[in-house]
């Protein structure tokens, strides 16, 4: 499968001469529905590894176990690096899910970065949640609410708290907002037996009104049904054009903080509050029932912009520093184990 995308900075790709590598390692990632957030995630990770001077392989969880030749694959290489963020949600790939078993089978060590887990119950596999955990060279979660899960499952040896590795990603850092239009960027919702559907035309209308032009390009094509054009820019391009965006995707709000544009996050779930909390801007995010408010939340930014926009690249840059030492202590502790 092609792990390029329009919005991929390909400056570092391909593997390394495995002969002057510091070791191969095999990392286990989300890639199959071209996921914008997912795709940052790998190649920031992937990138820092190249420069460091390992060599990578790639799996996609998505696929079954045998397919995948996952234990196969891993046994070949030096390690096996679990790149996060939604690796468990409501649901949990093969590895993870029948980890009691895979493990008896790994004859390499594994770590885990950026994972994070949902509100959801995850009984059936606690044993494997536990292994998993337990075993991990290193395991930093990007939320407190993901330790829990593993709490619950009666782990011993907990996951550390740390931040969205995308904080790290270079390309991210080197863009910077050129527009001052308000665009939006909307997903389907992902489980709303739990959290309720978007009314559509009620936030079409909202962002008519509230003066959104044009949608962020989305691997779902559900904010189709607002009415408004989808953009035929790359989203990094769409995204740099403007000054505003009303994003429901994650990693949507964390780009433009790091680019300079003021997020108005739709939290579908906790992770995009926590995210707005963490950026400081918790009082602009509106959950998925408030289209109504969105006209107020703009002109509250627009009232307070300056001082918000110091205060967003402050929280921005701290982060950034922040993910980058999270990576840099993976990648140590996994030099470590692999040089024994």
């Amino acid at each position: 499968m092609s792990h390029s995308s329009s919005f991929i900075d390909d400056s570092v790709t391909g593997d390394l001469d495995a002969s002057g590598s510091k070791g191969r390692v095999l990392l286990v990632v989300c890639l199959y529905e071209n996921n914008f957030g997912d795709q940052l995630i790998y190649q920031t990770i992937e990138k820092k590894l190249h420069r460091q001077g390992f060599t990578t392989e790639t799996v996609e969880i998505s696929e079954k176990l045998s397919s995948s030749r996952l234990i196969e694959r891993a046994n070949n290489s030096d390690f096996l690096y679990f790149v996060g963020g939604g690796l468990i949600e409501r649901w949990a790939p093969d590895v993870i899910r029948y980890f009691t078993s895979v493990y008896l089978q790994l004859r390499v060590p594994h770590g885990v970065i950026g994972l994070s887990t949902g509100s959801f119950d995850y009984s059936e596999f606690n044993n494997s949640l536990k292994l998993f955990c337990d075993t991990a060279s290193f395991f930093y979660t990007r939320d407190e609410d993901s330790v829990e899960a593993f709490v619950r499952a009666g782990a011993s040896k907990l996951p550390e708290v740390g931040v969205d590795v995308v904080f790290a990603n270079d390309t991210l850092g080197r863009l910077r907002r050129t527009g001052s239009g308000i665009s939006a960027n909307f997903r389907n919702i992902p489980y709303p037996d739990i959290t309720g559907d978007l009314d559509w035309a009620e936030w079409g209308v909202a962002m008519r009104n509230a003066g959104v032009k044009s949608l962020i390009p989305d691997c779902s094509n559900a904010q189709e049904q607002l009415g408004l054009p989808v953009s035929q820019n790359s989203i990094l391009a769409e995204l740099t054009g403007c000054s505003m965006v009303v994003a429901m995707r994650f990693h949507i709000v964390l780009a433009a903080a790091m680019m300079g544009v003021l997020p108005v996050p739709v939290a579908y779930c906790p992770k995009v509050k926590r995210l707005a909390d963490q950026l400081g801007i918790g009082d602009y995010c509106l959950g998925i029932k408030d289209s109504g408010r969105l006209a107020e939340i703009i002109d509250k930014l627009k009232a307070n912009e300056q001082i918000i926009r110091i205060n967003l690249a402050k929280r921005a840059a701290e982060m950034k520093l922040a993910a980058n030492k999270l990576i840099d202590r993976s990648i140590k502790s996994m030099e470590c184990v692999i040089n024994g």
